[in-house]
């Protein structure tokens, strides 16, 4: 599962001089910590793509084209893994307001 980070978001993140690669990180995580209320998982049946803010955001154009994006996979891997991170999708509203709410 993943969530696009709206261009507009990462120009808010920019003018107020934010990190954006950390911003995103830290959603990453305070999403991920609320998984298991919505969705009946463990902590650590979920994990999330953090890349290093230097090589996602880096200054030098490379050809692959992707926006900036949440990330969300199962930990257990095989064929369609464990469907947690799927079935988290149902709840995404409920989860990107709590984290909200958490962070502030």
């Amino acid at each position: 599962m993943w969530l696009d980070v709206p261009k507009s978001a990462i120009e808010i993140l920019n003018s107020h001089r934010l990190n954006v690669a950390g911003a995103i990180h830290a959603a990453e995580h305070a999403i991920l910590s609320l998984m298991p209320n919505f969705v009946i998982s463990m902590p650590g049946d979920v994990h999330t793509e953090c890349k290093i803010a230097i090589k996602e955001f880096a200054k030098k154009e490379t050809a692959r084209k992707r926006p900036a994006r949440l990330t969300f996979y199962d930990a257990k891997g095989g064929a369609g893994g464990s469907g947690i991170s799927t079935k988290a999708f149902e709840f995404i509203d409920i989860l990107l307001a709590q984290a909200c709410k958490r962070v502030e």
